[in-house]
């Protein structure tokens, strides 16, 4: 479980055979057929040609990077992506260094990281891919808090261009990808209910709606993780009180046993990446060591730190689940986020869904430049009111996209 950096590898070879094979790997691989982009949105990203910069994107699925390598194959420009360290593992790892991607280790100070963005940025002039929700979500309608990280960062790279004699200049693009069904999510939706209802032995009574169904199989997977980790729900609770209450003993548990302190004031999204990167850090601390004894340390945490990175990743899986999510809009779209994560529960992987559209959006960039004065003078209120300001243009460009989507009438 070493940490330690992958920087970008850009082959030029590889970069021309991913270009050549995206579009026929988006449709085989991840069931994306289409790209949707307007001309006036196409127009904020165009006009950044041969210039540096940021682009934001929110993270619904574990496909937009794929989008973003899409975007950079239309301007004719190589992007840089920074990804997560687990990511660089194997033939996978190797690859997307060739593509231009780069390691961050999340939540802890990563100095190596850091440096190359702000060389990228501010010495190359290039385009650097961040996702500030900082991992998948799996709720296309929806966003967890923006880390201000990718603000910051910026920043740090204005400072490196004047300090090199060099225009102030950065613009920061935010952008939203939403996926829409392009055929009959009713399918996909009965097959996955019925695999979820087979494997927990239920059986729904005839006539039963799609609603009724997805509500069942949610309470008995419920009710299973709850007597996995002995929790006595309170009598008469409401499904919304217990589906909070199994996240709040899990995440107590994982930081008890990980010996650190649960960030309670945190939002849900936050505290459990927080506990990622405590697990992670606490599994990292012997990796290096250069003798015998070094070496059964780092084995004995490395035991230690699976199964409670299991239990962050169940929860993961369960996260997206609520008591409303899907009742609030009944779309094909949320049907299918919320089988997907019981699938991964339940049966360990997800087993069915449907082609999609990828519908994109770009709002005109927001040049950080503009408020670096600001920045010198208020360095974290500037850093968290950007922050905000990009969170809040990307949220505005999910709610135009509101309409979207596959109605499920019940």
């Amino acid at each position: 479980m070493t940490l330690d950096f992958r920087p970008p590898k850009e082959n030029r070879w590889i970069l021309r055979l991913s270009q050549a094979v995206l579009p026929m790997a988006m449709r085989r691989v991840r069931g994306i057929v289409s790209i949707s982009l307007s001309k006036t949105d196409w127009s904020h990203l165009e006009s950044l040609r041969g210039s540096r910069a940021i682009l934001s994107a929110n993270h619904p699925t574990t496909s937009d990077p794929l989008i973003a390598m899409y975007l950079s194959r239309q301007l004719g420009e190589p992007f840089n992506y920074m990804a997560c360290r687990e990511l660089f593992h194997g033939p996978w790892g190797w690859t997307i260094q060739r593509l231009g991607a780069y390691s961050i280790h999340r939540g802890l100070p990563d100095r190596q990281s850091l440096r190359m963005t702000r060389h990228l940025l501010a010495e190359l002039d290039r385009k650097v891919v961040i996702f500030p929700e900082g991992e998948t979500y799996d709720q296309n309608d929806s966003l967890i808090p923006f880390q201000q990280g990718v603000v910051q960062i910026g920043y740090g790279a204005l400072d490196d261009l004047q300090k090199a004699g060099r225009a102030a200049v950065l613009p920061l693009l935010p952008i939203a990808v939403k996926y829409c069904c392009v055929s009959d999510a009713r399918p996909a939706i009965d097959a996955g209910l019925e695999a979820l209802e087979g494997a927990l032995g239920l059986s729904p009574a005839s006539g039963e709606g799609f609603y009724a169904r997805l509500r069942c199989v949610g309470e008995r997977v419920l009710a299973r993780m709850e007597l996995e980790f002995r929790i006595r729900p309170v009598p008469g609770a409401e499904l919304s009180e217990r589906i909070a209450a199994a996240k709040e003993h899990v995440l107590d548990r994982v930081a008890r046993q990980g010996g650190v302190a649960r960030p309670s004031h945190l939002p849900l999204s936050e505290q459990m990446r927080a506990l990622f990167n405590a697990v992670y850090e606490f599994a990292d601390e012997f990796a290096d060591a250069p003798d015998e004894y070094g070496r059964r340390q780092h084995a004995r945490r490395v035991t230690a730190a699976r199964p409670l990175l299991q239990d962050l990743r169940r929860l993961q899986n369960f996260l997206i689940v609520t008591d409303g999510y899907v009742a609030e809009r009944m779309s094909g779209e949320r049907f299918l986020d919320v089988i997907s994560r019981l699938e991964r529960e339940v049966l360990g992987k997800v087993r069915h869904g449907v082609r999609r559209e990828a519908v994109v959006r770009i709002a005109p960039p927001i040049d950080l430049g503009q408020r670096y004065e600001a920045y010198r003078q208020r360095k974290r209120e500037t850093v968290a009111e950007v922050t905000a300001e990009v969170e809040g243009c990307v949220r505005a460009l999910l709610t135009e996209l509101g309409a979207l989507g596959m109605p499920i009438e019940e």
